[in-house]
């Protein structure tokens, strides 16, 4: 019977001996907010947590504990062994036999769950704090690595000069971004960015390498010193052909190597934020 179970029907058998009908504990101020949650006082700071925090278990004496799961605390007796610790739970008037294996992380259930010590809970929380904010730095742009002029897209019509694009390529240190200036024929400049982040790239190809676009739905020989980049999700505007197309093979190489060494070195710098 594991922890969660013995502890369900203690809730049960509390609700149906005499739990219903209480009103539930408000401050002082008498403002209907309820007053925070009573935590055990842990005997020489022994309490041992679940990674999530719903599983608890608090030595409060040299005796007693407190097992705590979801919000629910059910008071024990225990004893130490050897290399365990042997928890008494009674339940509906019966006694039950919990044991918890002394590990390096803490206790160890005969279930498999672990309950970290203090410290070790207090470590896998600064582990997750980092991880969280370092996929954030991932995301936030703080400087400007390098800049390309791309070739302009021109479209004529009839003769005359419909539209007019001018194109640059910006890396950043965790995205580049194509800007876009747009002059049509009888309008004012429209300027925007196609921004790809290094954390949605799955793949950057080599110059004229044969790949493979959802958007395309099938293989294809990329030509003029063309390349391109898969992302997930796909995304239409990281095909970088007619952007390149029109650039020398030492400009397309170099635009080409310095996508690859800005994604390389942010992959270096955001390990846990890489696609797997």
């Amino acid at each position: 019977m594991n922890i969660k179970y013995q502890i369900l029907v203690l809730v049960v058998s509390i609700l149906f001996v005499g739990g219903c009908g209480k009103q539930a504990a408000t401050d002082g101020n008498s403002n209907g907010q309820s007053l925070p949650p009573v935590q055990a006082e842990p005997f020489h700071g022994q309490d041992y947590k679940s990674l999530d925090g719903r599983s608890v278990l608090t030595l409060t004496s040299k005796e007693e504990c407190d097992l705590t799961q979801d919000g629910t605390t059910l008071p024990c007796k225990y004893t130490k062994q050897t290399d365990a610790l042997r928890v008494i739970a009674t339940i509906m008037g019966t006694p039950q036999v919990l044991y918890f294996r002394f590990v390096d992380q803490g206790l160890q259930a005969n279930d498999g769950q672990i309950l970290l010590a203090p410290r070790q809970y207090a470590d896998a929380m600064a582990q997750i704090e980092k991880k969280r904010k370092e996929l954030t730095d991932s995301k936030t742009e703080t400087e400007t690595n390098a800049t390309f002029t791309l070739p302009q897209h021109i479209v004529v019509e009839n003769g005359s000069l419909y539209l007019q694009v001018q194109r640059t390529l910006i890396l950043t240190d965790v995205s580049l971004r194509i800007h876009y200036v747009g002059n049509a024929k009888g309008e004012g400049n429209a300027v925007h960015d196609d921004i790809v982040l290094f954390s949605q790239i799955a793949k950057i190809h080599d110059l004229e390498e044969e790949g493979f676009t959802t958007y395309y739905g099938y293989s294809f020989t990329v030509y003029n010193n063309e390349f391109f980049i898969e992302c997930k999700p796909p995304m239409l505007d990281t095909l970088l052909d007619q952007l390149i197309n029109g650039k020398s093979v030492i400009d397309a190489k170099a635009i080409h190597d310095a996508v690859l060494s800005a994604y390389n070195a942010w992959k270096i710098k955001f390990p846990d934020a890489v696609l797997k």
